[in-house]
């Protein structure tokens, strides 16, 4: 998807191995079944014409961040409780110092991690 927001217009798969310009490059059929992902996820469209595919973007970059991170907090939050913690800690390792070097100017607020809120405790009696 990065590659189709960075081009901006309907493009074929040979485009989009050409702006991702890796080394050594993806398969042909590896791009074709992500683009085909990403318009069965509602993100790309799809259009045919003389016989050739060719892809655009259907929702801006922040909508599709949206839902990639509303899908990823459903399936994790299941366990809610232990989900929360690592998250926490991930945020925590990833502002405070981790792969970025930047570090949290203070701790993320209870209740967001470890143990539930009274707020969601209450809902949860």
């Amino acid at each position: 998807m990065t590659a189709l927001w960075r081009l901006g217009r309907r493009v074929i798969v040979d485009e989009v191995l050409a702006e991702l310009d890796e080394e050594p490059p993806r398969d042909y059929r590896t791009i074709q079944t992500l683009l085909a992902r990403c318009v069965e996820k509602g993100w790309a469209k799809r259009d045919t014409l003389k016989g050739r595919a060719y892809y655009s973007p259907k929702v801006d970059w922040e909508r599709a961040i949206k839902e990639r991170a509303d899908e990823f907090f459903e399936e994790i939050c299941r366990d809610e409780e232990r989900s929360l913690e690592i998250v926490k800690e991930l945020l925590e390792s990833r502002l405070g110092g981790g792969r970025r070097g930047r570090r949290l100017k203070r701790p993320l607020p209870s209740g967001h991690g470890g143990k539930r809120s009274r707020s969601r405790k209450r809902l949860a009696s």
